[in-house]
């Protein structure tokens, strides 16, 4: 159904650019969906939700990968692993969508010792007024958000820009925010 759904719209956005009228818009239309959707019912598949057990599991290897590297004066793998790490917590935590992650911006950053941080990003896709939204990551024991992007911020001696950049195989940080984690 999505997939009619999907070509539906395409072919009616195609007959508005054309400046025909939408065919798709007829109660013919509507009435073989229902019937489709009717002798053909498919249960929705959802993907699982990530649990903390994995986010822990994976948050433990990023360490000991950091902790490798650094010991090894792999600066590359260093730094990939520490801003994985920063993403994977702040991703997890706060709920935020790749593009999201990928806009953050460094000045828009406020660390509350004690507390946790304050975000503010300049436009959601839920903003339809574009007054931006600020979001609140927790400082916590485990697993903390806060002290992830601490550590990925004082490796990499950034004070202004994207927060989370490409990073090339020698270990040179990119000027634009991250699009691939490698």
């Amino acid at each position: 159904m999505n997939t009619l759904r999907q070509r539906l719209a395409a072919l009616a956005q195609w007959h508005i650019d054309q400046g025909f009228a939408d065919p798709t818009k007829a109660p013919l239309i509507k009435k073989i969906l229902r019937g489709i959707q009717r002798e053909h019912p498919a249960q929705e598949k959802q993907a699982k939700p990530f649990q903390l057990e994995q986010l822990a599991l994976v948050d433990r290897w990023l360490e000991n990968s950091i902790a490798a590297a650094n010991a090894s004066g792999d600066r590359t793998a260093e730094l990939r692993h520490t801003r994985n790490r920063a993403l994977l917590l702040l991703g997890f935590w706060r709920g935020f969508r790749g593009d999201e992650l990928t806009r953050l911006q460094i000045e828009y950053i406020e660390i509350v010792p004690g507390q946790g941080m304050r975000l503010f990003l300049p436009h959601t896709k839920s903003d339809r007024q574009n007054k931006g939204s600020t979001f609140k990551a927790p400082a916590l024991k485990q697993l903390c958000p806060v002290a992830a992007y601490t550590a990925w911020k004082e490796l990499t001696g950034l004070a202004s820009g994207p927060v989370f950049r490409s990073i090339n195989r020698w270990g040179v940080l990119g000027m634009m925010g991250c699009i691939w984690i490698a």
